[in-house]
């Protein structure tokens, strides 16, 4: 069950290219005014609405979404790992003229706390390019993610590569128990 955050839910299939769009935006800094992206490392669109519903095909996955006035401003990729010990996190994307609000931060928590409470994982896996983008890096290790040294040999993206030998780094971050709600009866 999602946890009760203003505007911020799970997504439906038929978002597909809503959740594609926001990823774009913040992969290429739309507007120039996010505080981070990619645009220096790659060429092309990050993705697609059709790639966005093979990704909601996956058993479990799920995308979760933050809206603002109606519209999706922020999305993230969640997804139990085979080993049952472990979920994904990724496609975190929060539009660049809604970056610096904390909406990354609720984004992640949320799949956090799904993945330990209602999943029962112990670890959350993200990637990130972290020789060539620290700040993000950075972003992650403020909020428990540790750098693990392992590197995924390549990249599932359709855009072109800018950098040569660019690999994206395996962070997590250990998620502890789940949590039991309880309510006290008076």
């Amino acid at each position: 069950m999602l946890k009760s955050v203003l505007g911020l839910r799970e997504a439906q299939v038929g978002e597909a290219p809503a959740i594609a769009a926001v990823v774009n935006a913040a992969t290429a800094n739309e507007g120039g005014s996010g505080w981070t992206h990619e645009s220096a490392l790659f060429e092309g669109a990050r993705t697609d609405a059709d790639e966005i519903r093979e990704l909601f095909a996956v058993p479990g996955a799920k995308f979760l979404v933050r809206t603002r006035g109606g519209l999706i401003v922020a999305s993230a990729y969640l997804k139990p790992m085979p080993d049952a010990a472990s979920a994904y996190l990724g496609l975190l994307s929060v539009r660049p003229d809604m970056q610096g609000f904390g909406i990354a931060s609720d984004l992640l928590a949320e799949g956090e706390r799904i993945a330990r409470d209602d999943w029962r994982r112990s670890l959350m896996r993200i990637t990130v390019i972290t020789t060539h983008r620290p700040e993000l890096a950075a972003f992650y290790e403020r909020r428990g993610y540790r750098r693990t040294g392992r590197f995924k040999p390549s990249f599932d993206r359709k855009q072109v590569l800018l950098v040569p030998g660019l690999k994206p780094e395996w962070m997590e971050k250990l998620l502890g128990p789940p949590r039991i709600e309880t309510t006290l009866n008076s």
